[in-house]
């Protein structure tokens, strides 16, 4: 209980930090890294490495001056921010691109599983998967309490999006990946969400190679 006591609470644009942080971490392991010095973390992440050095200050006795053991790094951030603990999922909206994400190509990690699709069309769910359950949103509250999924993942048209991120609040859920492009705002401080704009994301590229192209003519 102590050792809980002791920990710091760690502000939340850092946690967004260090949990990108994590899967860095890991696709360095995987290739053979040891070590790692907060330039470097900075330079990969976009990011100052004077913020990197303080939100790894958060976990306490991550890292010494002579830089992060990759793997004890990892495992630190891993135990404090809870990826080690095993979660499941759901996915409401089982079109195209929920199809794509249930199909486990590197959407997510083995640290979760999406269990169960909910959809509304009949023929899907008369389909099915041989790796996942797919129920009618009928059952939504009933799976969701018999599987104790935590996470939800909408993939749903813009219109339906609110009431579907309501209803998993609803049935019991605590946090909500919204990959449809309505923005969904969240009134309580025991549920989470991460909208995640994929048409944003193609704007800020196209900003951003605009700016540089802009700086290159003046340049010149």
């Amino acid at each position: 209980m102590k050792k809980d006591m002791d920990r710091m609470i760690i502000p939340k644009p850092a946690i967004v930090r260090l949990s990108t942080l994590y899967v860095l971490l890991e696709n360095l392991e995987a290739e053979g890294k040891s070590m790692i010095y907060s330039a470097e973390i900075g330079k990969l992440l976009g990011v100052p490495s004077h913020t990197i050095r303080k939100d790894i200050s958060f976990l306490r006795q991550a890292g010494t001056g002579n830089g992060y053991e990759i793997t004890n790094l990892k495992n630190i951030i891993a135990e404090y921010l809870g990826f080690n603990k095993y979660k499941k999922a759901c996915i409401v909206g089982m079109g195209r691109l929920g199809t794509v994400i249930t199909t486990k190509n590197g959407f997510y990690s083995n640290q979760y599983a999406v269990v169960a699709g909910f959809d509304n069309n009949p023929e899907k769910i008369k389909k099915g998967r041989n790796d996942m359950d797919l129920y009618p949103m009928s059952k939504l509250k009933e799976v969701i309490d018999r599987e104790q999924i935590k996470i939800g993942i909408i993939t749903v048209p813009q219109s339906s999006a609110r009431k579907v991120a309501n209803e998993l609040i609803d049935c019991g859920i605590k946090g909500i990946i919204n990959f449809s492009p309505v923005l969904i705002e969240i009134n309580r401080e025991d549920v989470f969400i991460r909208n995640i704009f994929i048409a944003g994301e193609f704007n800020i590229l196209s900003a951003l190679i605009s700016q540089y192209e802009n700086k290159q003519t003046l340049g010149e």
